[in-house]
């Protein structure tokens, strides 16, 4: 009970005491709750029923932000609709030669991944009976789509693209009077 509420005097090293005691008890409940959770999801033999929804925050190319939603829900459907095929959580770094694109992918065979690089694109898929990904994306230059590497380590793919060489004419400019 807090110390207000009883009769007679308290002090203010009670208010503490108290508030430190009804802290700790929060405490417990709440580990609690998330050790039923935690048992409950370990039991469970539908792991295709968790939601997953988020976003990533980049600098891009030309110096705005740019913020990436991925999961396997959309943001209009909030948590009523479940979608099957996830979206991935990817990283583009651009070099002057070259753009590296790495994916996560956990729990992924090499052998399960479909990747289609284009001129301007580049599209991963994933479908086995476990796990569907899907990502498209747009690069933000021309590559050459014969030059691509790839490789998938420990639920890492890393995809580096050849830049096509940029236009390098250049152009004496007159100064107008």
């Amino acid at each position: 009970m807090f110390p207000w509420k009883r009769k007679g005097d308290w002090t203010f090293d009670d208010f503490f005491r108290e508030f430190e005691r009804e802290f700790r008890e929060m405490e417990k409940d709440i580990i609690r709750i998330m050790e039923e959770e935690r048992s409950s999801a370990m039991n469970s033999s539908d792991i295709a029923r968790y939601r997953i929804y988020g976003f990533s925050i980049t600098i891009g190319h030309d110096g705005e932000p740019r913020i990436e939603r991925f999961g396997n829900i959309s943001e209009s459907s909030a948590f009523t609709d479940k979608i099957d095929e996830r979206d991935l959580l990817v990283d583009m770094i651009e070099g002057d030669d070259e753009i590296t694109v790495v994916a996560e992918l956990p729990g992924v065979d090499k052998k399960d991944i479909n990747l289609d690089v284009g001129e301007d694109f580049i599209e991963i898929k994933v479908d086995n009976w476990d796990r569907k990904y899907h990502k498209k994306l747009d690069l933000p230059c021309k590559v050459n789509p014969d030059k691509s590497k790839a490789s998938y380590k420990n639920g890492v793919l890393e995809i580096r693209i050849k830049r096509i060489d940029r236009d390098s004419r250049t152009f004496n400019l007159k100064i107008s009077d």
